[in-house]
């Protein structure tokens, strides 16, 4: 039979005995002690040592177990325990001296003692958290989100009726906080026990998220994951490690609420599918089948309703879409985008493309007419009319070596002291935002501008001409489906005044 940890352990010799039931074998788990700090001085005077942590191999014979666990807390004890434990430890002080001394057997034997009470606490948490909500959890939480999807259908432009607990901003950024609508249902059910009934003290003015655990491996419970409020998803990965409960959010204004609704019956739909995993999840099994159906019926309404929307908005979209590409055509006259069109090949790349490169010529030229008689720090500079616009570059790959993120992450920081040079362009790029007449006829709206310099990270550091670089990084003036994920135009500071130095003392023509 097998031995995985999926499944009860069994001695490996005792499946080709005839006529005999295998018997449960010894788990074993690491487990390590980090010394605190105020405790750790002491500790390592007593012991002669200077190590700050104890290793512990705590073996856990269940059937040693059995007098002190119910069943479920043996299913988990064989099947759902972590492989490295790591626990904090104070180090006696002044009792549990044996004969004035605390000898390393009494250490490791307390020690044992401590994992051992540690681990029976969350064992006893865990069954009766399973037992108290087999029957209301999913009910709870079927009915919650029934509630919000209703009151959207209900009224789709009103924004208020997704509540603010399942909303996360880190930023600009939102996510959807799936915990959020779990905490919620596990309270209503541990505030409706009776005290004296509950055989464990639940923290009532607490969030289940807020309890931790060391010993109990989530990933090899599903059940218990999912009260906990992890996110479970289909791939290859089935929780998060980082952030398990949130969920980023894409879109702004009434999108957001669109997505916030998908993702909320997304994530109860992989309730109703986890929760009843094995090797306990068989006890919510009655009470996923009472409510399944009512929830397939608005599930399948709310999609129906918000797939239908989506394809009404993108027709609107291409229509817009469409009409831009016209204009631009009419502003720049460019062949490949006009023949595109017109022989009914995928247009929007290229529309993005031609009108990327009509803002940077006509950045340049606003930038060329601006520093044609330009005083910086008390000299006159010159700019050449006919200079190559070398110093301004996009690109869509999001890591490339053009992009912002890839500036921002490796080699650079957002500066408050920028040089006189970078204020001059940054205000001149502003100008050409809101005053050239291009603008105006397309989905642009005025650009948020961060000054960058290189600073000295990870001895990574690039160097143009003895200088180390400086930009601008113009960003998030595009909107819409038209839009790449990165949308960036970098200005090079430091090569732009390259170009300013090696310029004529004096106008061409002077």
């Amino acid at each position: 039979m097998s031995t995985t940890r999926d499944k009860l352990s069994l001695s490996s010799d005792a499946a080709s005995k005839k006529n005999k039931i295998p018997k449960l074998k010894e788990v074993e788990v690491k487990v390590r002690f980090d010394i605190s700090k105020d405790t750790l001085l002491t500790y390592q005077f007593k012991h002669n040592t200077n190590t700050h942590f104890l290793p512990l191999k705590l073996k856990l014979d269940p059937r040693a177990w059995i007098a002190r666990t119910k069943i479920i807390q043996q299913h988990i004890l064989v099947n759902c325990l972590n492989k490295d434990i790591r626990l904090s430890y104070d180090y006696p002080v002044n009792g549990h001296i044996c004969h004035g001394k605390f000898t390393d057997d009494l250490l490791f034997e307390e020690l044992n003692d401590t994992a051992e009470s540690i681990l029976l606490e969350e064992l006893k948490f865990a069954s009766h958290l399973i037992n108290i909500t087999k029957n209301d959890f999913v009910p709870s939480v079927i009915d919650n989100t029934i509630k919000i999807v209703t009151n959207y259908l209900d009224n789709p432009a009103e924004q208020d009726i997704f509540p603010q607990t399942l909303i996360y901003q880190r930023g600009k950024q939102t996510f959807f906080d799936w915990r959020g609508a779990t905490d919620l249902a596990v309270s209503q059910i541990i505030k409706k026990q009776d005290d004296e009934a509950l055989s464990f003290p639940f923290p009532k003015n607490e969030p289940l998220s807020s309890y931790s655990l060391c010993f109990i491996d989530l990933d090899k419970i599903p059940t218990l994951a999912c009260l906990f409020g992890h996110v479970v998803m289909e791939d290859a990965h089935p929780f998060y490690q980082q952030d398990h409960s949130l969920i980023y959010i894409k879109g702004d204004g009434e999108f957001i609420y669109q997505n916030l609704v998908k993702a909320l019956i997304e994530q109860t739909s992989h309730l109703l599918k986890n929760i009843c995993q094995k090797p306990v999840g068989f006890l919510f099994e009655d009470s996923v089948s009472k409510c399944t159906d009512d929830f397939n019926t608005i599930k399948n309404n709310a999609l129906d309703y918000i797939n239908q929307a989506e394809k009404v908005r993108k027709k609107e979209n291409d229509k817009a879409g469409l009409e831009y590409a016209k204009t631009l055509i009419d502003f720049t006259n460019n062949q490949r985008l006009k023949l595109t069109l017109e022989q009914g090949f995928y247009w929007k790349p290229i529309y993005f493309e031609v009108l990327t490169e009509t803002i940077k010529r006509e950045l340049f030229t606003h930038i060329s007419d601006a520093f044609r008689e330009t005083f910086i720090n008390n000299e006159e500079f010159y700019f050449i009319p006919d200079t190559k616009c070398d110093f301004i570059f996009y690109s869509a790959e999001e890591y490339g070596p053009n992009s912002s993120i890839f500036f921002e992450e490796v080699c650079t920081l957002e500066t408050n002291t920028p040089s006189e040079l970078a204020l001059l362009l940054n205000a001149s790029v502003k100008e050409f935002f809101v005053k050239h007449p291009l603008i105006g006829k397309f989905n642009i709206v005025q650009p948020k501008n961060k000054i960058l310099m290189q600073v000295d990270i990870h001895d990574k550091v690039l160097i143009f001409d003895d200088e180390k670089v400086e930009f601008i990084c113009i960003a998030n003036y595009f909107i819409g489906q038209l839009v790449p994920q990165q949308s960036e135009l970098i200005l090079d500071v430091t090569r732009f005044k390259k170009q300013l130095c090696d310029g004529p003392l004096m106008q061409p023509g002077y």
